[in-house]
């Protein structure tokens, strides 16, 4: 939607990544469904989140083919996105390596893009290393998570984590300044659980 950010009320995130690499089960995680086995994308299809957080919003979040005869349809989701999710498998070399591919047609049709690079599939064997994954991140300036979808781990992070841009950038634009505010929350001592540094922030 293009509405000015002052006066948003509909943020756009949208997923892009290799066919298979498990954007169709975070969205739906984003939603608290799960379904173990998922058809490919065909051309585009999004769910919406209502945060009732003060200003209250929807955030859509868009799933995108990954397949090349359907990638035709991306760019004009691109243009319009908010966020923009690259998303890559762990376990597979080949969606890793195509990584540079999507964050370049992100550039391509999206004027300053706000992108977060996420490996999923941590519940698999992995050749990706994290460190590899951080690299990529740093390189492009881009926040970075590994997170499993099959198994809902970190994926809440995830979710939290773009609400919080989101909000944040409401508040900076609603204000009228630039803030250099880090982002990151703190996780607390009296966590039930301990997790691990998934979430990087470059």
């Amino acid at each position: 939607m293009s509405l000015s950010l002052s006066k948003k009320i509909v943020w756009k995130v949208i997923f892009v990544g290799d066919s298979g690499v498990g954007k169709t089960s975070i969205v739906l995680r984003s939603m608290g469904k799960f379904k173990k086995n998922t058809e490919s994308t065909i051309g585009v299809d999004y769910v919406t989140r209502h945060v009732s957080e003060n200003p209250p919003c929807d955030i859509q979040f868009w799933d995108t083919a990954g397949q090349e005869r359907f990638c035709a349809l991306n760019p004009m989701y691109i243009r319009d996105s908010d966020i923009q999710v690259v998303v890559y498998d762990i376990s597979n070399i080949q969606s890793f390596q195509n990584i540079s591919f999507w964050i370049e047609e992100i550039q391509k049709y999206r004027l300053e893009p706000r992108m977060i690079l996420v490996g999923n599939k941590i519940d698999q064997k992995r050749k990706i290393q994290q460190e590899q994954g951080s690299d990529i991140a740093k390189m492009y300036g881009m926040d970075f998570i590994e997170i499993s979808a099959m198994k809902n781990l970190y994926v809440d992070e995830l979710i939290h984590h773009i609400i919080q841009l989101i909000k944040k950038w409401e508040y900076i634009q609603n204000n009228h300044f630039v803030s250099n505010v880090d982002l990151v929350e703190k996780t607390t001592s009296n966590k039930k659980r301990e997790i691990k540094s998934y979430l990087l922030y470059c």
